[in-house]
């Protein structure tokens, strides 16, 4: 349900003098730049060089714009995390782990967005690591690697993400710094760590 906030009452419509992508993406680079909670109708209109009105012209509130927003940082960080997996698809399981540390270090207003704040109705986007089709991927590659049945390879990536996103959190506080190398490095050890755990205890 949408409600208008105070300063930014709807006016009548108006024809949109922006479109909705275009709205989307100053909402965005504000979200990407600062975080979720400087996305305002006056704050996207001052970005576009227009009043806040044009806003509700497109969108009803400002919730929906950003639930588009939300929308839009997943599949950002999901092109990321595809286009690595398509570049080394033999080792998607530490890719992912990789890549989702980086994004941390690089974009840490996204990250906290997707991973840390509290998120909204699921119906916005799914970003659990370890239900998406990135880990289905992993977790075929662990299969192959290590010769091992799919629930062993499910347990070993859940397991490896624990680390992964604990590692991405102090990464993008501040509190770690490691570079590709070390991040590729730990993750490989975390993965030959917990595969020898599960294949002792077989």
């Amino acid at each position: 349900m949408c409600y208008a906030l105070k300063g930014e009452e709807k006016t009548m419509p108006l024809k949109p003098k922006y479109s909705r992508e275009e709205i989307i993406d100053a909402a965005f680079s504000l979200a990407r730049e600062k975080d979720m909670s400087a996305i305002s109708a006056r704050a996207v209109g001052k970005r576009l060089n227009v009043s806040s009105s044009p806003i509700f012209t497109v969108f009803e509130c400002m919730e929906q714009l950003r639930a588009e927003v939300w929308k839009r940082a997943v599949a950002f960080f999901d092109e990321r995390i595809q286009q690595a997996c398509a570049a080394h698809p033999e080792t998607s399981f530490i890719t992912i782990g990789a890549e989702t540390i980086r994004f941390a270090i690089n974009e840490p207003n996204l990250f906290r967005i997707l991973f840390v704040r509290q998120r909204p109705a699921p119906k916005h986007g799914n970003i659990i690591m370890t239900d998406s089709k990135a880990a289905a991927m992993a977790t075929q590659a662990i299969t192959n690697t290590y010769r091992i049945d799919g629930e062993s390879a499910k347990k070993i990536y859940d397991r490896v993400w624990i680390y992964t996103f604990g590692t991405a959190i102090m990464s993008m506080t501040g509190m770690l710094s490691l570079n590709d190398e070390q991040i590729y490095d730990n993750l490989s050890r975390q993965y030959e760590a917990n595969y020898l755990l599960i294949k002792k205890s077989s």
